[in-house]
Order: structure tokens, then C-alpha cells, then sequence
């Protein structure tokens, strides 16, 4: 059993690095995808191109076109994928980048530091205070 929590731990650590590269490597390539957008604007900025007109028939989403050539300050690397339109929907990606949740019903609050821990879980991980029943088990009466 030990060995098996040990197997899903070193699972759990794998999973939360491969994550964080993804996250890593995700936030470089919109720093770069940003930089090159600004450089396309100046570039047409010095060309005096003020409009351009695109063909709907490339392929092209339409939201991606008018955000294109638009200059925002971007404040969230993943928000900023906003500009590829409706083909991603927010809850996708914001559902793949949150860490995996318990269901709230198999939750408890530990009385001592504030946690979130299981509802059958007898100590809280965090604080290892032992948690208390609302409805504990009442002693049984001995006849002597």
C-alpha cells in the first residue's frame, strides 16, 4: 500500500512538472507571437499601411482579423489567446490549466488552520490536528 501511494505521488510530481513546463513554454511562445505582432505593426506603421483588407474565403477567423492589428497591453499570457476567436472557449482552457479538484461534497473544513481536507480523513493533512465528528459515536453503557 505504501508502495502504491509512493507510485502516486511520484505520479502526482511528474504530472505537476510536465504542467508547469507546458505553462512555461506556452507563456514564451505568446511573448514571442507578441513581439512579432508589434514588430508587424510598426513595420506598417513606417510603410504608412493604415488598412488592410483580408479575403473571408482565407481561412482566417474573422475575430483573429480585427483583433490582429490592434495594440493591447496583454496582462495575462493566457488571455490573450482571446485574439484566436471562438475557436478555443475560455472554460477549456482555464479547466486544463487548474489543478484537479475534489468534488466540494467530499469536502470539510478543518476547525484549526482553515483547510479543505477529505470528509472521512481523521487528521488534517496540513495542521495534523485530529478532526472531530459533528455526530461522534455515542459510548456504549456497560452493565457491571
Amino acid at each position: 500500500m505504501i508502495k502504491d501511494i509512493n507510485q502516486l505521488e511520484d505520479i502526482l510530481k511528474t504530472l505537476r512538472s510536465e504542467r508547469e513546463a507546458k505553462r512555461a513554454r506556452l507563456t514564451r511562445r505568446m511573448d514571442e507571437l507578441r513581439v512579432a505582432m508589434n514588430q508587424a505593426n510598426e513595420s506598417m506603421r513606417a510603410a504608412d499601411i493604415i488598412s488592410v483588407s483580408f479575403e473571408e474565403s482565407d481561412g482566417i477567423p474573422k475575430d483573429l482579423l480585427e483583433g490582429l492589428f490592434m495594440q493591447q497591453p496583454v496582462k495575462n499570457p493566457v488571455g490573450s489567446l482571446s485574439l484566436l476567436g471562438s475557436q478555443f472557449s475560455w472554460a477549456s482552457m482555464a479547466a486544463n490549466l487548474k489543478a484537479p479538484t475534489q468534488d466540494v461534497s467530499k469536502m470539510k473544513t478543518c476547525e484549526c488552520c482553515g483547510a479543505q481536507i477529505h470528509r472521512n480523513a481523521p487528521t488534517c493533512p496540513m495542521c495534523k490536528t485530529r478532526s472531530r465528528s459533528k455526530n461522534p459515536k455515542r459510548s456504549k453503557k456497560r452493565d457491571d
